[in-house]
């Protein structure tokens, strides 16, 4: 087993966007963030039941190849938008690794309600619409965004651990969001250490701190 392509998943609200910064930095990788840029409308339209099996596959399909044709040895996403297509992600290639980084679900909520998710003003924050509280209804109060928020924890984490149960443990990192605030060179050296194991690549370690990364 040779795994070159990782993604690094979540609820949101993970520090995604300060690994994939920090990543970066190491020459064998390739980091980017949200490189699948359809992930978060094939997620959102396959929960809603919108969109056909067909043009689900062919959507992640040409989304996922765009991400693994880029050049490098190593190639990471920090993605949480895909936490309604991993099986499908793993059904079209299943030499992928995968970081899970798992927040407490009150500090996510809070975060999430702290950065202005689920108003109207972040209506991109809102585009599965079963189950959720519609944010232009006049009635909507701040007691229905967090309702909101703790929704979409909820689904997200539940369809990102019923999509891990088909694959190889061996495939699948977890991480916890508190261990990068307590420890962020050992935190970082553990991400090093399994793409390391998993591609066969020495990597050069240049992560050994994490840059600035705010908490919110």
């Amino acid at each position: 087993m040779v795994i070159n392509n990782f993604l690094i998943v979540g609820t949101g609200r993970i520090g995604s966007l300060s690994l994939a910064d920090t990543l970066n930095v190491t020459p064998d990788i390739i980091s980017t963030h949200e490189k699948f840029r359809d992930a978060r409308v094939l997620s959102n339209t396959r929960w809603d039941s919108t969109i056909t099996d067909e043009d689900l596959v062919s959507g992640v399909r040409k989304s996922y190849t765009t991400f693994k044709n880029q050049s490098g040895k190593i190639r990471v996403d920090s993605n949480c938008l895909v936490w309604n297509i991993i099986d499908v992600i793993d059904f079209i290639d299943d030499d992928v690794g995968y970081i899970y980084i798992v927040r407490n679900r009150q500090q996510t909520v809070d975060s999430m309600m702290r950065t202005g998710f689920y108003t109207t003003t972040y209506p991109w924050s809102l585009r599965a619409k079963k189950g959720f509280i519609n944010p232009f209804h006049p009635t909507y109060t701040e007691e229905d965004r967090r309702k909101n928020a703790e929704y979409a924890y909820d689904i997200r984490n539940g369809q990102i651990q019923k999509s891990f149960k088909q694959i190889d443990e061996r495939r699948i990192l977890r991480l916890d969001f508190d261990d990068m605030l307590r420890d962020n060179k050992q935190y970082m050296g553990r991400i090093i250490n399994f793409m390391k194991t998993l591609s066969g690549i020495q990597i050069v370690n240049k992560t050994n701190l994490l840059h600035k990364h705010k908490t919110n």
